[in-house]
């Protein structure tokens, strides 16, 4: 009896030392609960425990914690993910402290993503109707980046794009053929078919911007029509046909005689991809063409599909066979990136035409040095034809540097889960790592990134989720003093947060 008394009191003070954290999911705005919308319980280094959705008040709960540090965000669609005690739509949240047995309510408010609305006419200034319209997202360079979102204009022409991020936009029709043989061609705002001569748009959360009009501007399509004969050959034979324009594909499936077309082509210059998969052999082609007007019965002549015999070496020239080391491959074509594949063994085959790049997992202990295909330095990339078997060889060596230390905010006190990025200045850096790291600080304030090549980088913790420095990068080098990485040495460096 007394073992079983023990035993329940036990029960009973650990139910008790369990806390909960609830609230409710409500429009930044207007302040009204956000029904249906996911909620992510984590401990406040970022690393997720739990997921719930919100009832149709808004409401959710996380029961049974343990005393801690959590953080919580929340999501809906159209909205941008909140998180509890964010000073912007775009921060990190602030740490929740429970304590045991404690109820904390943490309410999260989310801000609605942007709006483009406007109009589209004919040279009429007729409202032209059942037309997509594409907001186009713009670098920081100024150049044409990808299709964020569309809408679809109703029996005005008028149009209504939802859910941007925050950014800058330009807003164009896509094209149309009509019935008399004549076709609309993809028209910038105002009304042009220059991107350099198009207004450009700024979208903020929470807010619509109005009265973008488009005169849509009519020509002469294209239609692209062809023949793979080698398909004819292959009973079992896949044939797949890309056309590549910029960052825009479109792909179709050659019929069982090897025929394939396209139709409502915008006039311009394209690379022409096709690939033949068949249980007898892999085939490819790549050509350029430039469709000033229809192009009917294009003859396609296959040759075998390119592929890439992978050599990886250390710093000794002795081949590298660990499995902490990863090799991807990725193709970089006309900007239309395509996901990367993962090398197995020592030959990448059946690949598609076009320029390629590599991208390394390595250990942290580890540097790419150089990446050669063939005689040529690869490390921006080389390019693949049909028929040709290249021979890669990739360097290794054990000389990476290290950058650790710790993060406080303007207190003085560890910065929990805050992002921190680490940004090679060196433009061939950025190509070993395949771009800039981040990471997250852990409990402590502490952060640590391992295998970086030897050079300079700008090191800084913001409060901003998903910081692309690249957008601020002449605002970041007058701020932040360079950090110089020397290899196979570990550089301290305690910061503070980047206001």
């Amino acid at each position: 009896v007394v073992v079983l008394g023990l035993l329940l009191g036990a029960g009973a003070w650990s139910a008790e030392s369990l806390g909960t954290i609830s609230g409710i999911v409500l429009s930044a705005v207007s302040g009204a609960p956000l029904a249906s919308s996911t909620v992510v319980l984590s401990q406040a280094d970022g690393a997720p425990l739990r997921t719930v959705t919100a009832d149709r008040r808004g409401r959710y709960v996380f029961d049974g914690l343990a005393a801690g540090q959590y953080a919580v965000k929340a999501s809906r669609p159209g909205f941008a993910t909140g998180r509890y005690g964010q000073q912007a739509w775009n921060h990190t949240g602030r740490p929740i402290e429970l304590g045991a047995g404690a109820g904390f309510t943490a309410d999260v408010r989310l801000h609605r993503l942007g709006v483009v609305t406007g109009a589209v006419v004919d040279e009429n200034g007729e409202g032209a109707p059942g037309l997509t319209v594409n907001a186009v997202t713009v670098s920081p360079a100024g150049a044409s980046g990808r299709t964020s979102s569309a809408g679809i204009t109703d029996d005005r022409g008028v149009f209504r794009i939802p859910g941007l991020r925050p950014g800058r936009y330009r807003v164009r029709t896509a094209p149309r053929q009509l019935e008399d043989g004549t076709g609309l061609l993809p028209s910038y705002s105002p009304g042009t078919l220059d991107q350099q001569e198009a207004r450009v748009v700024t979208v903020e959360v929470d807010r619509e911007t109005t009265g973008i009009s488009i005169q849509v501007l009519a020509g002469k399509l294209a239609r692209l029509t062809g023949f793979v004969p080698a398909a004819a050959r292959h009973k079992d034979a896949q044939v797949t046909v890309t056309l590549f324009r910029d960052e825009d594909s479109r792909q179709v499936a050659a019929g069982p005689g090897g025929q394939f077309g396209f139709s409502e082509v915008v006039p311009g210059r394209y690379t022409l991809v096709v690939q033949l998969r068949s249980s007898e052999a892999s085939l490819a082609a790549y050509q350029p063409l430039d469709l000033s007007g229809d192009l009917e019965g294009l003859y396609v002549n296959l040759s075998a599909a390119p592929e890439v015999q992978v050599r990886l070496l250390d710093e000794k020239g002795v081949p590298v066979t660990d499995p902490q080391f990863v090799i991807f491959l990725g193709r970089i074509e006309n900007a239309a990136r395509t996901t990367p594949l993962r090398v197995e063994g020592t030959v990448a085959a059946n690949l598609m035409p076009g320029r390629w790049r590599f991208y390394l997992i390595l250990p942290e202990t580890h540097v790419v040095e150089s990446i050669r295909v063939g005689d040529e330095e690869a490390l921006e990339g080389f390019v693949l034809l049909p028929g040709r078997k290249a021979t890669a060889a990739i360097r290794v060596a054990r000389r990476a540097g290290r950058v650790q230390g710790r993060v406080t905010d303007a207190s003085g006190r560890p910065a929990r889960g805050l992002p921190v990025v680490c940004y090679p200045l060196a433009a061939d850096n950025r190509l070993r790592l395949g771009g800039f790291r981040t990471a997250r600080t852990s409990l402590t304030g502490d952060y640590r990134f391992g295998g970086l090549p030897e050079g300079e980088y700008l090191v800084f913790a913001s409060p901003i989720e998903d910081f692309q420095p690249d957008e601020h990068l002449e605002a970041l080098r007058e701020r932040l003093r360079p950090q110089r990485v020397t290899a196979s040495k570990e550089s301290p460096l305690d910061l503070r947060v980047l206001e």
